[in-house]
């Protein structure tokens, strides 16, 4: 009976911790393969036209979700309930971010960069002014916001 205690508790303080340790040590590989999704474009060889209607449909969904939202409510364009508290009693809060609309962003960079590269001057045109335009919102919505640094993430600046 005592060897069965003495094996447990071998197994407890030094099997189990070096088998976790061990577990560690060999998952530690390259996640940068991992991380592909296969059924996302690759940046490399996203063509502007699909690009387009990306950025536009983005910032159309955009807008809605503003005016439909908590903004509405404060130009009393729309009516809740007397019972939903934050929408009537002024009780709202920025529940998004600006996250989303740099994501519109960078895909407009992005569309701006592969037109110049296809010399697709119309493209050009639009990328321009859907980033003023996401940037102008940006600005309405939350005040100064980053811009001269914006968007270079990948580059390792800003």
């Amino acid at each position: 009976m005592k060897n069965i205690e003495i094996m447990n508790t071998i197994r407890k303080r030094w099997i189990f911790p070096w088998m976790g340790l061990m577990i560690l040590a060999g998952s530690c590989g390259d996640l940068d393969e991992m991380n592909i999704n296969p059924n996302g474009v690759d940046p490399s060889i996203a063509h502007p036209n699909l690009l387009l209607s990306t950025v536009i449909s983005s910032t159309g969904q955009a807008v809605l979700n503003v005016g439909f939202g908590d903004i509405a409510g404060v130009m009393q364009h729309t009516q809740k309930d007397g019972w939903s508290g934050s929408h009537n009693g002024y009780d709202w809060s920025t529940t998004q971010d600006w996250g989303g609309y740099y994501a519109i962003l960078r895909n407009a960079d992005e569309m701006y960069r592969k037109s110049v590269e296809m010399e697709l001057e119309f493209h050009q045109g639009v990328a321009l002014v859907m980033k003023s335009y996401v940037f102008g919102l940006i600005t309405d919505l939350w005040g100064d916001a980053p811009y001269s640094k914006a968007l270079k993430g990948e580059l390792g600046r800003g």
